[in-house]
């Protein structure tokens, strides 16, 4: 099965059941544990899920509407990092 495919079949199953273990998972998608743990963690990296020992959820409500005041401090420095590369791209304006 395709990654994107099985990654795809595995968050449809955790959005319906909304908590499962890596053992179910791998049973029911009929692929090896370590191949879901793989999958998990990419699915968590796109915050799609939230991962426990053993096992993921689905994330709350409540953290899928993280504030603006956190938001806006996350990922700092590469944030400057994109206005400063944005700012050499505007022509300075003759006068």
């Amino acid at each position: 099965m395709i990654k994107s495919m099985r990654q795809n079949e595995l968050a449809g199953f955790l959005r319906e059941k909304q908590c499962s273990n890596v053992k179910e998972i791998s049973e029911v998608l009929n692929v090896s544990p370590a191949t879901v743990r793989r999958d998990l963690k990419a699915l968590e990296s796109q915050g799609l899920v939230r991962l426990f020992h053993g096992g993921a959820m689905m994330p709350s409500h409540d953290e899928l509407n993280v504030p603006l005041s956190i938001r806006e401090n996350e990922n700092a420095s590469l944030k400057i990092r994109i206005a400063r590369k944005a700012a050499k791209m505007v022509p300075t304006k003759a006068s």
